[in-house]
C-alpha cells in the first residue's frame, strides 16, 4: 500500500473532493496535511527563486512586541525548524572548507564544549515517524568529545520535539500554583509575627515545603524536585532549562554553531 505522502500532490490540487464519508478528525488531519505540503512546497519554491529571503523565519524579540497571532507563530517556528541555513546565516563553527559559499565544516564528535556542527537543519535529526520526531541511531549527537574519537564523546539520542509546547505551558501553570501558595505563606507569617511552614502540593505533585518568616525570607531546604527559584525545568536531558527559548538558543549553539541574539545577550 502506498504511503500517505504519495498521495497529498494529488489531494492538494483537487481541494474540492467529496470527503464528507470521512469522519472529521480525518478531514481535519488531511487539511493539515495539505496545508503543511503547500506550504513546503511554497516556500521551496521561494528559496530556490530568492535565496536571500532564506533567513526571514530567524526572528528576534522584537516580532513579538504589541502581539502577534499565535497561529502564525507556530506556522514561523515551524518554518524556521526546516530551515537550511548556510555560513551566511552564521552556520557553523567558524571551520569551513574555504571561503563562501563553501560549506561549514562538520564535526560530529565535539570538541569539548564547541559542540558540532551536527546537521544542516533541525529537522534534519528529528525525523524518525515524522516531522519532529526523534533521531535514529546515526543521528546520535557525541557531546564533550575530544573533536576526533567517539569513545571520548557523551552520546544522547536526539527525542522527540512534538507538542513540547504542551510542556511548557504545564510547567508554567505548576509555577503559578507553587508561587500562590508560597505567597500566602508569606501573608501568615507576616500576620502573625512568626514562621508559617507551608506544603507545596500542586496537582498531586508533592514538591516538598518551604518556611516563610515574617520578614518574608524562605527556607528552601525541604524542597523537592524543584530549585530555591521555584522554576519548573521540563526540558533538556538533565532539566536545565525552563522554556522552549533556553532550549532553542542552546541547541542553534551547540547543534548548528548559531548564536542568538538572546543566548549573546545572556553569556
Amino acid at each position: 500500500m502506498l504511503p500517505l505522502r504519495f498521495f497529498l500532490p494529488l489531494l492538494a490540487l483537487t481541494p474540492t473532493l467529496a470527503w464528507a464519508q470521512f469522519p472529521p478528525e480525518i478531514i481535519t488531519a488531511l487539511d493539515d496535511a495539505i496545508a503543511l505540503y503547500r506550504r513546503v512546497r511554497a516556500e521551496r519554491l521561494r528559496l530556490a527563486t530568492d535565496t536571500n529571503e532564506r533567513g526571514e523565519v530567524l526572528i528576534g524579540a522584537g516580532f513579538f512586541e504589541g502581539g502577534v497571532d499565535p497561529a502564525l507563530v507556530f506556522q514561523i517556528g515551524d518554518e524556521a525548524f526546516e530551515l537550511e541555513p548556510d555560513r551566511a546565516l552564521g552556520l557553523g563553527a567558524a571551520e569551513a572548507y574555504g571561503p563562501p559559499p563553501l560549506p561549514a565544516r562538520s564535526r560530529r564528535v565535539h570538541d569539548g564544549e564547541r559542540g558540532g556542527l551536527d546537521a544542516g537543519s533541525c529537522r534534519a535529526c528529528h525525523f524518525v515517524g515524522g516531522p519532529d520526531g526523534a533521531g535514529a541511531p546515526t543521528q546520535q549527537a557525541l557531546f564533550r568529545g575530544d573533536g576526533r574519537h567517539r569513545s571520548t564523546a557523551t552520546v544522547r539520542d536526539a527525542p522527540h520535539v512534538m507538542g513540547l509546547g504542551y510542556l511548557a505551558r504545564a510547567a508554567r501553570e505548576l509555577e503559578r500554583g507553587l508561587a500562590a501558595r508560597v505567597d500566602i505563606a508569606r501573608s501568615q507569617a507576616a500576620d502573625l509575627g512568626e514562621p508559617v511552614r507551608a506544603a507545596l502540593v500542586v496537582d498531586g505533585i508533592n514538591f516538598g515545603a518551604v518556611t516563610a518568616g515574617p520578614d518574608g525570607a524562605l527556607d528552601a531546604t525541604e524542597l523537592r524536585g524543584v530549585g530555591p527559584d521555584l522554576r519548573i525545568r521540563p526540558f533538556g536531558h538533565k532539566g536545565r532549562h525552563a522554556d522552549l527559548v533556553s532550549l532553542a538558543d542552546e541547541a542553534l549553539a551547540v547543534h548548528l554553531g548559531i548564536q542568538t541574539e538572546g543566548r549573546l545577550d545572556t553569556y
